[in-house]
């Protein structure tokens, strides 16, 4: 069976867990706890009638993530880069995320599919990052980017889908 690799980087408190929780097991997770160095979740998921092992990485946000990121980030095949669009900070601090990952060059491929995710949509009335930056933001990085919400589960099966399946087909093409 084929496996993928796929981290899920942001700052604390952005919902990284909440998302890969949400996607793992349908279930939100109201009482949130920030994760300690990284949790690692398994799914198979079927992909064009192959079935494939998705490893998502949801890595802490916190300082401590330098002191692992070289191991997170090796041999990765996605990474799902979020933010909380209710918090302006987290998204004018994306290209902290965006230069560790342009740091460690020498052991991410050239392959590496990155997504950007604006997380609890269901928030909207108190919405500080407003969809037009998102997709200027887009147009400036070539990163695709998605809304979602883990609470409601809103657009989450269809970032994952998304982007396995672009991780699928750039795989099969080489």
């Amino acid at each position: 069976m084929k496996g993928y690799k796929l981290c899920v980087l942001g700052f604390p408190g952005v919902g990284k867990t909440a998302m890969t929780k949400r996607y793992e097991t349908g279930e939100f997770i109201d009482n949130y706890k920030t994760t300690i160095g990284l949790e690692i979740f398994t799914k198979n998921v079927e992909i064009e009638g192959e079935e494939v092992k998705l490893s998502i990485w949801d890595i802490t946000g916190t300082t401590k993530f330098e002191t692992i990121e070289k191991d997170v980030f090796k041999d990765m095949h996605s990474c799902i880069i979020v933010f909380d669009i209710t918090n302006r900070r987290s998204f004018d601090d994306l290209h902290i995320w965006t230069n560790r990952l342009i740091d460690n060059h020498d052991i991410i491929s050239k392959y590496v599919i990155k997504i950007l995710v604006g997380n609890k949509k269901d928030l909207n009335l108190s919405r500080q990052v407003y969809y037009d930056e998102t997709r200027e933001y887009w147009e400036r990085s070539a990163i695709q980017t998605y809304e979602t919400s883990a609470k409601t589960g809103e657009n989450i099966e269809k970032v994952f889908s998304d982007l396995i399946t672009d991780v699928y087909k750039s795989h099969n093409r080489r």
